[in-house]
């Protein structure tokens, strides 16, 4: 990933993203952030289902593309929110290496029955709380059998002078995730996925379509 270029390949796949565009993608895909020539890449991660049912079985690697999901001036206003918070942050903690702001996460506390919601960023989310069910709804239509539930939400910051400019190859630990790029005004690297090896076709008879982007 160190050496990493924005060029499309065979195996990888930078998404054209724009501000406002979301990715959904599922647990079994894998993905990552390379690193960048100049600028700072900031976007907005959206983690759903942490129980994770499915994790004992097979699932084909799943993404999709949403154009305008956010407008940009939500975009514009969540940016500024954010360097305010990361602002703060690194004055208290001495250091400008942070790159990443809880927004919104459920933990498991002691003495309740279940997992209990935490806002850790009342700013960013009294933004996003309006365009939550617009989010929800990506994932529930590309994962209908069961209702989405969000988990946690990160604000995120990259740059080339940053601690951390890039996220290697992984796969995620909960079911769902969409991403939300909110600028790309930025040279170099971005979000990419590892293409499936498997894109359109048969299997035993039966016609298999997976539409993956820019492909």
């Amino acid at each position: 990933v160190n050496s990493m270029k924005r060029v499309n390949s065979s195996d990888i796949t930078f998404p054209d993203l724009h501000s406002g565009d979301a990715i959904f993608y599922n647990y079994t895909l894998h993905h990552g952030i390379a690193p960048f020539e100049s600028g700072t890449r900031y976007s907005m991660a959206f983690f759903f289902d942490m129980d994770n049912p499915a994790a004992q079985e097979y699932m084909e690697p799943e993404v999709e593309r949403n154009a305008g999901v956010l407008p940009v001036s939500v975009c514009e206003q969540v940016i500024n929110l954010g360097e305010a918070a990361f602002h703060e942050m690194e004055e208290r903690k001495k250091s400008s290496q942070i790159h990443s702001i809880s927004v919104y996460d459920k933990l498991y506390e002691k003495g309740h029955p279940g997992f209990v919601a935490n806002i850790e960023n009342k700013d960013i989310w009294n933004v996003f709380e309006p365009w939550i069910p617009t989010i929800s709804e990506i994932v529930k239509l590309n994962d209908a059998n069961r209702e989405p539930d969000l988990h946690r939400i990160f604000f995120h910051r990259y740059s080339p002078d940053s601690e951390r400019d890039l996220v290697e190859v992984h796969t995620d630990a909960n079911m769902n995730t969409v991403t939300i790029q909110l600028n790309n005004d930025y040279e170099g690297g971005g979000y990419f996925y590892v293409k499936p090896i498997l894109s359109t076709g048969y299997i035993n008879d039966y016609y298999i379509e997976n539409d993956w982007i820019d492909s």
